[in-house]
């Protein structure tokens, strides 16, 4: 599901005309059981994405077409994958209603507010019932190093899914 997340930003970036460079603070709660927070900082230019994961744990998304590279800091673990229904879901996604557009992703509906042409949210419920909800705030509009866009981690992580690298 943690990659799910990620094509979710890709979807509403691709699907519709979204400002770009774009960056923003994002909250998103896991409502479950216990509801789940997680905070964070996403960058996106160029159809390269950047999720920066803070609360409760540190950990780097980065998006590059279909190729994605999760690092995550507290495990000291990168992992590779690719993401092969991306133009899919891309070419499917339609207007719903009044700024939010919906697609689907394994026969989940995917919700994403969109509004003069930045994302704010986006909602779904993943494959066990639990709903997410993401909103982006502190939204800017300025330009990125696209330095931050190279996915980097230190030599003596572990490598899992190599062979998807």
């Amino acid at each position: 599901m943690r990659y799910l997340i990620v094509l979710f930003l890709v979807v509403s970036i691709y699907g519709v005309s979204i400002k770009s460079p774009f960056s923003a603070s994002f909250k998103q709660i896991v409502y479950s059981t216990k509801p789940l927070t997680y905070t964070g900082v996403v960058y996106f230019k160029d159809g390269l994405i950047l999720w920066d994961y803070r609360l409760p744990f540190n950990k780097k998304i980065w998006v590059n077409k279909d190729k994605i590279t999760v690092y995550d800091v507290d495990l000291q673990q990168v992992s590779f994958t690719h993401n092969n229904n991306l133009l899919t879901l891309i070419q499917n996604a339609k207007p719903y209603k009044n700024n939010i557009y919906k697609n689907k992703y394994h026969n989940q509906d995917i919700y994403f507010t969109i509004k003069n042409h930045t994302v704010y949210k986006i909602e779904y419920t993943n494959n066990i019932g639990e709903k997410i909800v993401i909103r982006f705030f502190d939204i800017t509009h300025k330009d990125i190093s696209p330095k931050i866009f190279i996915p980097t981690y230190p030599d003596d992580v572990d490598i899992l899914n190599y062979q998807n690298r």
